[in-house]
């Protein structure tokens, strides 16, 4: 997106469903106004993840393509275009912070979020150790899952599939 562009919403779903039909006829044009409407909707979600600029804006490329190259994934009755374009940002967010730097095992999460607490966030303040020394004092399953939230990005759904913890809402997630 172009410094000073302003992003423009599609107000309704006749004009998201055009918008993607013109994607699929290969409308160029139609790719530009997909990009100035959504696209710091989508890189916001990228950096949020990424937390790294070059690689959000690759992200979110990617993402915009999808429906370039496969306009049919989209199904109107899921959800809104922003919605779904949000979602694939996410999605190949989480992928690239995966492959860039893996979760580490289990066995050693505590001690990367034991290195973390020991060395407190300069904030300023002494808002940094606070936060430290009360997450140290936290039982070790629930260090790892603020550790796999916090750095590593995840949701519930994907931290109890990490920590392999059963039950709960996490039986209902989709496949």
């Amino acid at each position: 997106m172009t410094e000073g562009a302003s992003a423009r919403v599609p107000s309704d779903r006749s004009q998201d469903l055009g918008l993607v039909e013109r994607l699929a006829r290969r409308d160029e044009s139609a790719l530009q106004a997909l990009i100035d409407a959504y696209g710091r909707f989508v890189y916001g979600k990228a950096l949020r993840i990424a937390r790294d600029t070059g690689l959000a804006e690759k992200i979110a490329q990617d993402a915009l393509l999808v429906l370039w190259w496969q306009p049919e994934r989209f199904d109107p009755s899921k959800g809104s275009l922003r919605s779904f374009l949000i979602g694939v940002a996410r999605f190949k967010a989480i992928d690239a912070v995966r492959n860039e730097d893996p979760i580490p095992r289990q066995e050693s999460l505590v001690a990367e979020m034991s290195a973390w607490v020991d060395e407190p966030i300069d904030s300023g303040d002494d808002n940094g150790s606070i936060m430290g020394e009360a997450v140290a004092k936290l039982p070790a399953p629930q260090r790892e899952a603020i550790f796999l939230a916090y750095f590593g990005g995840l949701n519930y759904r994907e931290m109890a599939r990490s920590l392999g913890i059963t039950g709960g809402h996490c039986e209902d997630e989709d496949p």
